[in-house]
């Protein structure tokens, strides 16, 4: 029997940050509400299923109008499992990871970095090259 494949291609249309800090979530969340003029909401933890029967659950925050989304998302698992407890692995040295997909203008690429640099709880920060990474595919979510 001749088999098929189905090949699929994401677009990775938005911006990858990210943050080093040792603040707590909630406060980071606050943070970046008053440097950015946003309102992240917590969100319902979410469960992210890898192919090797690895299952890992993040906490996250979302701001979201009509054209715009701004996720915080925690790297490490909630239930921390080693190396393999984060979202992104090779990105551990990263606490959080911040996605932008902004196709309604709602953020200025480098307004945001600065003003996000300028939070006193932030230690680092760098925008991270999307096309580089191994485990971008655990970015696809809604």
């Amino acid at each position: 029997m001749k088999s098929k494949k189905l090949h699929i291609e994401y677009n990775y249309d938005f911006t990858l940050l990210g943050l080093a800090t040792s603040a707590r979530e909630y406060k980071l969340a606050w943070h970046i509400n008053s440097a950015l003029g946003v309102r992240l909401i917590k969100q319902e933890e979410l469960s992210v299923e890898f192919l090797n029967d690895r299952e890992i659950t993040i906490s996250h925050f979302l701001f979201k109008t009509e054209y715009s989304t701004f996720r915080l998302l925690k790297n490490k698992s909630l239930a921390g499992a080693g190396k393999s407890g984060f979202l992104l692995a090779e990105l551990a040295h990263f606490d959080y990871l911040i996605m932008i997909n902004d196709d309604g203008g709602f953020f200025d690429p480098d307004g945001t970095l600065t003003a996000l640099k300028k939070i006193p709880v932030v230690e680092y920060l760098a925008s991270i090259n999307i096309d580089k990474l191994k485990e971008k595919e655990n970015l696809i979510f809604e």
